[in-house]
């Protein structure tokens, strides 16, 4: 079922990873589908929600929570209260969508998340045609109930038809999986919007926010899917200059795979001017000033970046790892394991694309602590669908030659479990773990060969007792080329 929830805040508490958000402040749950037939299409709530999100991030002066956390309370039997303090908010607006062969029935409430009592409650009777209206009639009277403005669209686009924005919404519920069946049917569905409304920008930039992670997570082959990532996002940005998401998208481009750190910089600092709710870019800004070794100024993007997507397990994940490179190891485990209940299963957790296993043992590691660290590792390996056989394996290796002996033991797993998805600097760093300098430093150069777009956090990405081998001459050849700061 499909629930949709504003949720608005003007003092927020300190429970977010970043500590005091900036108020007032709004946050979006899903829709309560009440058509008669709601499997029939779960997408169009979903999708009619995000977009709301989006209209609202032009409400100047407000604070606008990303979907990733909201639509965790989804199947949560929460009330306004306990949704408030989950999110750190103070009112919720609650609503259904009723959803017929020519008509869209949309109604809303706005409650106060501490006393429960209504502040405000409309509903709109229209075409489904008219759907792209309605989100902005909401968004207006939410601005009006919280005394604030919402700016006028900075550019008017061609609307697209019907059809193309009822594709476009099916794409936006299926691309945040992550997995690769569903970012390919998301990737099927913006084509046909795009081939229905060519001149529909949000759906050029909505397909390259799923070429992008399938690039990085290996699922397509850089040489194919980079060149498309480009003509997406040159394509958005010809149809829409100010459109915030396809300004993320170039900056993503610059910073990945071209290595253009004032582009990178540019393109994120507009993306964040034209939405600051746009949690997704602020974490990338936040990429970028680790790139620069500007480690507190990423920090200090990436909290911003998880007040506004406080249930996102990847971002608490890489800001984890930013506090332990900073040596906050109570934040950092504090950080781990909230990940670890949202989600333990994380690509960024279990170790894939780029990344080696993270989480608490990344923490007892850098401590010494280290037969803690290998039962949190071993932990991971179970997950990953390790057999008893090899974790056991893990356990020996370490009791007879220590944290290498383990690693390089973790090494062979890893090919073994993932042999189509071997990413190079993965086993660099793994190598370098396991103790054997020569083939790390022969991963790393193919890396660089392929433009590994993980490179960008080359020092940062290294295990933290290896921080000495951005010292070695090769590695140092490619810092240098690659114009990062040493």
């Amino acid at each position: 079922l499909l629930a949709f929830t504003i949720i608005a805040v003007y003092a927020l508490t300190d429970s977010s990873p970043g500590g005091p958000r900036a108020a007032p402040s709004i946050a979006v749950l899903p829709f309560i589908d009440l058509s008669a037939n709601p499997d029939d299409n779960p997408y169009f709530s979903d999708g009619l929600t995000e977009q709301i999100i989006a209209t609202l991030g032009r409400v100047e002066g407000l604070h606008v929570a990303a979907r990733t956390s909201s639509f965790r309370l989804r199947d949560r039997a929460l009330d306004v209260r306990a949704i408030g303090d989950t999110l750190g908010v103070a009112t919720v607006l609650e609503g259904s969508v009723r959803r017929e062969s020519n008509r869209l029935r949309v109604t809303a409430q706005l409650i106060d998340a501490e006393t429960g009592y209504h502040l405000w409650t409309d509903e709109y009777d229209r075409r489904p045609e008219d759907v792209i209206d309605v989100q902005a009639e909401i968004a207006s009277a939410i601005a009006r109930a919280l005394r604030l403005r919402l700016a006028p669209a900075p550019h008017t686009a061609p609307a697209p038809d019907l059809e193309a924005y009822d594709y476009y919404l099916r794409a936006l519920y299926l691309r945040n999986s992550l997995k690769p069946d569903e970012l390919r049917q998301a990737l099927a569905f913006f084509d046909r919007a795009i081939e229905r409304s060519p001149t529909f920008a949000r759906a050029y930039a909505g397909k390259a926010s799923v070429v992008a992670p399938a690039i990085l997570f290996g699922y397509v082959p850089p040489e194919e899917g980079l060149s498309e990532l480009r003509a997406l996002v040159d394509r958005a940005l010809e149809l829409d200059p100010t459109l915030g998401e396809a300004h993320a998208a170039l900056g993503i481009v610059r910073l990945f795979w071209d290595w253009d750190w004032a582009g990178a910089e540019r393109s994120l600092r507009r993306a964040v001017a034209l939405n600051p709710s746009d949690a997704h870019a602020h974490h990338h800004l936040a990429n970028y000033f680790n790139a620069m070794a500007m480690l507190e100024d990423a920090i200090a993007a990436r909290s911003r970046s998880a007040e506004l997507d406080p249930l996102n397990p990847r971002t608490l994940a890489v800001l984890a790892a930013d506090y332990l490179r900073a040596g906050d190891y109570e934040r950092a485990l504090e950080l781990y394991r909230r990940v670890m209940k949202l989600d333990p299963v994380h690509p960024l957790i279990l170790g894939s694309g780029p990344w080696v296993p993270a989480g608490a043992g990344n923490v007892y590691e850098a401590q010494g602590r280290y037969r803690e660290a290998v039962e949190e590792y071993a932990r991971l390996a179970t997950l990953r669908g390790a057999t008893p056989a090899e974790v056991d394996a893990l356990h020996d290796a370490f009791a007879r030659g220590g944290m290498p002996a383990f690693w390089r033991v973790w090494l062979e797993m890893d090919q073994r479990q993932m042999p189509d998805l071997q990413d190079p600097l993965r086993s660099a760093k793994l190598w370098l773990l396991a103790g054997d300098t020569a083939q790390a430093l022969d991963w790393l150069d193919r890396a660089f060969e392929e433009r590994n777009p993980g490179l960008i956090l080359l020092g940062r990405g290294l295990p933290s007792s290896l921080d000495g081998m951005t010292w070695h001459p090769r590695v140092a050849r490619i810092i240098t080329a690659m114009k990062l700061p040493r």
